[in-house]
């Protein structure tokens, strides 16, 4: 042991030595006991202090083997090193909760988030219901945000209440709103995509329907209405109880008062356009056998809103058959204006531009040139071919499209 400067003993047990020859190898100041056989207590050349315990102090100030305290019982014998902590322990945003023992992070559910500067939680609970004019959850030092009114939430704007959720629906300036989404408004709502055609999209599961319904006051005056079951688009008055206007979705057939047209424009299905250009009229088929389509028909004199077939070279034809296969007594479609297919004599070509009129029964004959003026031939007419269709050879009966003219 070094020369020291100074030595205090303490009844040979306890001694005190201050070093002076700076060689750095022994302490500076230093406490021992039991005959220099343990040291409690030393400070460094260097100002490194070091006690018994194993807590050390080096030069830099930097403290180890040390725990802190943060218990209610002074003393070491509660202290848990885990309960020290510092900056390094947290994630960078983490927002610091204190428990009973640590203070700790719980980034899943409240976090903030530095590169994006926002508050990131899982779950918050407001305990104000706030009111219209101190919402509960607000945008600064204002009277615009959310509050809580009975069982709805509503949003303030400017100490004015703009739209409501309860359990009904959404309610925009209404407190009550008594649908799903229930507008009050002295202007109309406007709905702009500027970048698509679709505006306003009405989902329904598939086969159901989707409507906007009309109202005057309080009631439901009519509807338009994609009919999902009947892929028919609706218009409909709620006065009468039908489709005053119909579109069917699959060949885009319209119908005013009724649900099933049959034609590409149908009224009532009692009449209607056809998909060539003619104007045709549902009669009842009483020509004692199915409708065959483009045969001749004329008003039959026994039933009322029936047709027969002509006679040879009639004078009273007044109508075509459109369809084939409409069984005798059931109504039937017939062409009385514009265009219509006609079914011509055995082997008979329809040539364009021809004068054409009743031939074999129920079937049409054709000439370059019309009867002349006040002869009987005249009252046969049907009209003039539109196009030309060669006969197929004996037992032939050709279609061809002609105009209507009944004289």
């Amino acid at each position: 042991m070094a020369t020291q400067a100074v030595r205090i003993w303490s009844n040979g047990s306890y001694v005190v030595d201050i070093d002076h020859d700076e060689d750095t190898s022994n302490a500076f100041f230093k406490i021992t006991k039991d005959g220099f056989g343990a040291t409690l207590f030393s400070i460094g050349e260097d100002g490194a202090v070091v006690f018994s315990n194993g807590v050390s102090i080096d030069s830099a100030g930097a403290i180890t083997g040390a725990s802190i305290d943060h218990g209610a019982t002074i003393g070491r014998g509660d202290d848990d090193h885990t309960q020290y902590q510092k900056e390094t322990d947290f994630t960078a945003g983490s927002v610091l909760f204190r428990g009973v023992a640590v203070i700790s992070q719980d980034n899943a559910n409240l976090y903030w988030n530095v590169g994006k500067t926002q508050l990131e939680s899982n779950l918050i609970k407001i305990t104000s219901d706030g009111t219209q004019a101190a919402p509960a959850l607000k945008f600064n030092d204002t009277n615009t945000g959310f509050f809580k009114s009975g069982d709805s939430v509503r949003f303030s704007l400017n100490n004015s209440t703009i739209m409501t959720m309860d359990s009904t629906g959404v309610g925009i300036g209404t407190n009550t709103p008594d649908t799903a989404f229930h507008v009050v408004s002295s202007t109309y709502p406007t709905f702009e995509n500027p970048t698509t055609h679709h505006v306003v999209a009405i989902k329904a599961p598939s086969g159901k329907n989707t409507q906007f319904i009309f109202y005057e006051a309080a009631t439901p005056k009519g509807a338009v209405r994609w009919k999902g079951s009947s892929d028919l688009m609706q218009f409909i008055s709620f006065a009468t109880g039908v489709s005053e206007l119909t579109m069917k979705g699959s060949n885009g057939y319209i119908g005013i008062s009724t649900d099933t047209p049959t034609q590409p424009l149908s009224i009532m299905e009692k009449s209607g356009h056809t998909a060539i250009g003619g104007f045709c009229i549902k009669l009842t088929n009483k020509t004692g056998a199915n409708s065959v389509a483009g045969n001749l028909v004329r008003a039959d004199t026994a039933t009322d809103d029936a047709v027969i077939l002509t006679a040879a070279t009639d004078d009273e034809c007044m109508g075509v058959f459109l369809d084939s296969g409409v069984a005798d007594g059931a109504e039937a479609w017939v062409v009385v204006a514009g265009v219509a297919d006609i079914k011509f004599d055995d082997n008979v070509t329809a040539v364009r531009g021809n004068w054409v009129g009743t031939g074999q029964a129920g079937l049409a004959r054709t000439q370059a040139a019309p009867p002349a003026l006040g002869i009987a031939a005249h009252f046969e007419e049907v009209g003039h071919c539109i196009e030309h269709v060669t006969a197929g050879g004996g037992g032939t009966f050709i279609l061809a499209r002609c105009t209507l003219q009944f004289n």
